[in-house]
């Protein structure tokens, strides 16, 4: 039917991938791969992860992001300044705001991101779990 099939469309437009979700992609492979024993971003150091939220240090984690894609993607960032980053990722609706994350950022706010948000977008939140 007709509702079936915008509905459909509907779906899918909420899941379309932007130009955040492709850094976040990204970073979650970034995690993934120190958890394997290579060295690109370090949970307690560039992120934490709790039950519900990933924060990340958006300048950190935007450097090795631009050295992880010319490096191993061989291909150029996505989003090549952390100050566009920083601003899309804000539009994003995982986005939560702005928490300051002693542990891994001292004195600089950290975005607070919603797991649940991010996993309905389509990343792979699990990739950013594990030791």
């Amino acid at each position: 039917t007709l509702e079936a099939n915008i509905a459909g469309l509907d779906e899918e437009s909420k899941k379309a991938k932007t130009e955040i979700d492709s850094v976040m992609e990204s970073l979650a492979v970034m995690a993934a791969l120190t958890n394997q024993g290579q060295d690109y971003i370090k949970h307690g150091v560039h992120y934490i992860v709790t039950d519900d939220h990933i924060y990340i240090d958006a300048p950190t984690c935007h450097i090795l992001y631009k050295k992880f894609r010319q490096q191993y993607e061989r291909e150029p960032a996505v989003i090549s300044s952390v100050q566009q980053f920083v601003v899309l990722l804000r539009a994003e609706s995982y986005y939560e705001g702005d928490q300051l994350i002693e542990e891994i950022a001292r004195t600089r706010m950290c975005m607070k991101l919603s797991k649940a948000e991010m996993a309905r977008r389509g990343i792979d939140v699990s990739l950013f779990e594990g030791d």
